[in-house]
Order: structure tokens, then sequence, then C-alpha cells
């Protein structure tokens, strides 16, 4: 990790990273009929950077806690890091035979849904979580660590 950009930004990187994905509900409109079946996906190797804005919210308490932001983020998956499986009846069987003629928009898809997650979700979901908690953690039973302030700070890379 390292600060970058005048916003208490955070890039953080990862290499070498796996995912998995399932469904039984895969469903593929054939035109005159749809296919049904199952779909599992699977990335290793996958490279990602994230920056993540340090920003603050103010809660109901009148008290600031941290909130992240995430403005850019860049994912690589290698060629042939990523594996796709689809099961089901004759017409999902057909459909898998398929898919290496489509593995280009597929990896471009996927590619672009995990950033849309880094940049969205997953920020959008942390915030949720520390809203919940109110600034608080409990650390032990009954002794809970406080990371709400009254005003919230400044950041920068000379006071780190």
């Amino acid at each position: 990790m390292m600060l970058t950009g005048e916003h208490n930004t955070i890039q953080y990187v990862a290499g070498n990273v796996s995912a998995g994905f399932h469904t039984k509900d895969l469903s593929y409109d054939l035109g005159i009929t749809t296919a049904h079946g199952s779909l599992d996906a699977n990335i290793t190797g996958m490279a990602l950077a994230v920056n993540i804005d340090l920003e603050w919210m103010l809660l109901d308490n009148g008290r600031y806690t941290p909130s992240i932001h995430s403005d850019a983020s860049n994912v690589v998956i290698p060629e042939g890091g990523l594996k796709i499986a689809i099961e089901g009846g004759a017409l999902a069987t057909f459909i898998s035979y398929l898919e290496p003629l489509f593995m280009g928009i597929i990896h471009n898809e996927v590619v672009s849904q995990v950033n849309n997650a880094l940049k969205n979700s997953v920020p959008y979901d942390v915030n949720a979580m520390i809203v919940k908690q109110g600034g608080m953690i409990e650390v032990y039973n009954n002794m809970d660590f406080d990371y709400n302030f009254s005003n919230p700070p400044v950041l920068n890379a000379d006071g780190l």
C-alpha cells in the first residue's frame, strides 16, 4: 500500500489473487427456447490495484468516522486465468462447446464486473457496516474500540 494524490488516497495492490463463483440458476435465451443449467467460474493469477480514498462521514450522533470511496481500479486476469464450466441439459452442453468462441467477451465482462465491484459495491458495503457499528468495534466481551472523532482529522504523507 502507498499514499497517493492529494485526497488521502491509498493505493492497494494485490497479485496472484484467486476467486471463484458458482450459480445453479444459469439460463440462456436461445430465441425459440431457453437453456438452463449451472455455471462455475474460477479465476487464478489475477492482479488488481485499487485507489481507496479515505474520507469522513458524520454519524447521527454528531461524531465522525472514516468512510471509503474508490474512483479508480485496474484488474488484470492473465490469459488462461479464467476457467468456466457450464453444466445442465443438452442445450447447456451445446453452449459449453461454444464457450471458447466467446471467451474474450466473457473475460472482458468479468474484468468489468470486478472493477465495478471494487469501485462501487465494496465501498458501499464497507461504509454501511461502519454506520451500523456507529464507530465502535467490539474487541473483547464488553470491551469496544472507539474509532470515531469529534472533528475529521487530516491525513498527509508528512504525518505518517
